[in-house]
């Protein structure tokens, strides 16, 4: 009733929230804490109300004493039956009262404090007709002090330990004055002096009323530790299942046999499997949910495999999962299970495909206007629409430079994204090598000519005809010769020279350009990579040619490295198979 109907302080004392409900916030877990501590309480009382009525029931038979002398002989025979069966019934209405599913916080914590109470007047009910300052039925007074313990603070112990001092201080005192009747527990004629004597009255109630404070002291702070102890552990799991549950990854934890111990909600989507399904579940038990959905058998397979990363794809489902299998390890470095990572690159994909096709669009609808342009450009130079100035001649002609470096820009863009999507079709024929560097070389010869570099190119000797598609090749080996005109100081020297080592052509382009820095030569042939002594060199560029050079002599079966120093020039090696080469 004080929870409800007393001042601010004793609700603040009755009425806390125990140490769970701080850590959680729901209403209905609030209720489910409060009747499974309940519950408890109700089971441990159907415990010792059996064990009084057992005792009182074999010595009220006198079975193993039929003397005079006998405990409990001044016991009413009514009384005990009233009092065992009232406690049953109240301990039956308790226990159904928490079975309910439908329960109020406050009726909860109310019976709670009805449970404590009653069962104080139930011990001193038993005490009174049990032999009083004889009785050792005081002892059960402690359950509802421990009790209280895990519901309340210290002071709300030190109220319900002050309640039991007082009710059993009040029978105690009440049988001395004879207000209430004394009932001797063995009938021996000293135990009605003591329970008349002072002295012995002062004793007593001092040594159990201590012992209910010193009691209720070490209960509360056990169950202080327990709170701060369970608050910790609460904490660390709503933490951690904070973290996974905001994990951009799905995760699944196995231990040695395979039993899905711990997974998060998002490989739960992934796996389309709710969390009842897997957890405690053995792995290689689970079933596909759905045929064309099968990442639980792939992810099976790798497992038995003891792969540790592998690739789950649908691109009609547009599912890209990237998914690696690591071993835990305990603190001996001894494995105790097994960590599934899925991350998922969907989306990823998704975008990246929209962004080609945006720029594979873009660039095919650019191609038409910026040819239109250059044309513009081309026939104002050449004066076809009246005379022109040296001034204006000069613009038209950066106009139509920059045009041109736009149109090789989508191009080369348009070339990497067929590349990318396996669209890159190759026509093989037998084509003479040296013609195709040849007409390269003369091409680069302008601008070799106007960075005044000296472009040599050697012709091999007995050069058979190799199948080749002549317009990519031409591509990839104009990239290269190019990029060594373009890295070349003037006065440098570009070398071109092809010649038959064993069963492939190889070409080398040589210059004596900038070179490649070590920590670089890795993600030279990467896409849009370009070297930082390149950009300090030439600011222009796009770090797309040699990706696509790369790309199309792999795909002659062909290969291509080199070797280089900073400041001392770079030689690039092209390996093509000749005929009939395996």
């Amino acid at each position: 009733m004080l929870c409800f109907f007393g001042s601010q302080a004793s609700r603040k004392i009755f009425c806390r929230r125990p140490w769970t409900v701080f850590m959680i916030e729901n209403q209905e877990k609030k209720i489910k804490w409060f009747a499974d501590i309940n519950l408890l309480l109700v089971k441990m009382r159907w415990l010792y109300l059996s064990t009084i009525a057992f005792v009182g029931l074999i010595t009220k038979l006198g079975l193993f004493s039929s003397s005079e002398y006998r405990p409990n002989i001044n016991f009413p025979s009514f009384w005990m039956g009233v009092i065992v069966f009232s406690a049953y019934f109240y301990n039956l209405f308790f226990f159904w009262y928490f079975k309910r599913r439908r329960i109020s916080l406050r009726g909860a914590r109310l019976m709670t404090i009805a449970q404590i109470g009653l069962d104080q007047v139930y011990i001193c009910l038993v005490t009174f007709f049990a032999g009083g300052l004889s009785s050792i039925s005081f002892i059960y007074l402690f359950y509802g002090i421990i009790a209280a313990a895990f519901f309340y603070r210290f002071a709300g112990v030190f109220l319900v330990s002050t309640s039991a001092s007082l009710i059993y201080s009040t029978v105690i005192i009440l049988q001395y004055y004879d207000i209430l009747p004394y009932y001797s527990r063995y009938n021996f004629p000293h135990e009605t002096i003591l329970a008349h004597l002072p002295a012995a009255i002062i004793a007593n109630l001092i040594i159990v009323v201590l012992s209910f404070y010193i009691v209720g002291l070490f209960a509360g702070i056990i169950a202080n530790y327990l709170r701060s102890y369970e608050r910790d552990l609460r904490f660390g799991y709503e933490k951690e299942r904070a973290i996974l549950a905001n994990l951009k990854e799905g995760l699944i934890f196995l231990d040695n046999d395979g039993l899905i111990i711990l997974v998060n909600e998002l490989a739960e989507k992934m796996l389309m499997i709710g969390r009842g399904q897997l957890i405690g579940r053995p792995i290689k038990e689970l079933d596909s949910p759905e045929p064309d959905h099968d990442l639980v058998s792939s992810l099976q397979q790798h497992l038995a495999a003891a792969d540790q990363i592998f690739s789950f794809n649908q691109e009609n489902n547009n599912i890209f999962y990237q998914v690696a299998i690591v071993p835990v390890l305990g603190d001996e470095q001894k494995q105790i299970g097994r960590v599934v990572v899925i991350y998922d690159h969907s989306r990823d994909k998704l975008v990246e495909k929209m962004k080609y096709e945006f720029v594979k669009i873009a660039g095919h609808q650019l191609r038409t206007p910026m040819s239109a342009i250059k044309s513009a450009f081309n026939m104002l130079a050449q004066g076809e629409y009246g005379q022109i100035s040296a001034e204006q001649k000069d613009i038209l002609e950066k106009g139509q430079t920059y045009t041109d470096r736009l149109i090789a820009i989508v191009n080369d863009l348009l070339e990497v994204f067929s590349i990318e999507e396996g669209q890159y079709d190759f026509q093989f024929v037998p084509a003479d090598l040296n013609k195709i560097l040849s007409e390269i070389c003369r091409r680069q010869a302008a601008e070799a000519e106007e960075r005044k570099i000296n472009l040599v190119f050697t012709t091999a000797s007995s050069l058979p005809a190799i199948p080749l598609d002549e317009a990519k090749i031409k591509l990839a080996l104009n990239a290269i010769i190019e990029n060594g005109v373009r890295y070349t100081a003037a006065g440098g020297t570009v070398m071109v020279a092809a010649k038959v080592i064993g069963r492939e052509a190889v070409v080398s382009v040589q210059d004596s350009g900038i070179g490649i820095p070590a920590a670089e030569r890795d993600k030279i042939f990467t896409k849009f990579y370009r070297a930082e002594n390149a950009l300090r060199w030439n600011t222009e560029g796009n770090g797309l040619q040699l990706f696509v050079a790369k790309n199309i002599i792999d795909s002659h079966g062909g290969r291509v490295w080199f070797s280089a120093a900073p400041g001392q020039g770079t030689i690039f090696y092209i390996a093509l198979p000749l005929a009939g080469a395996d």
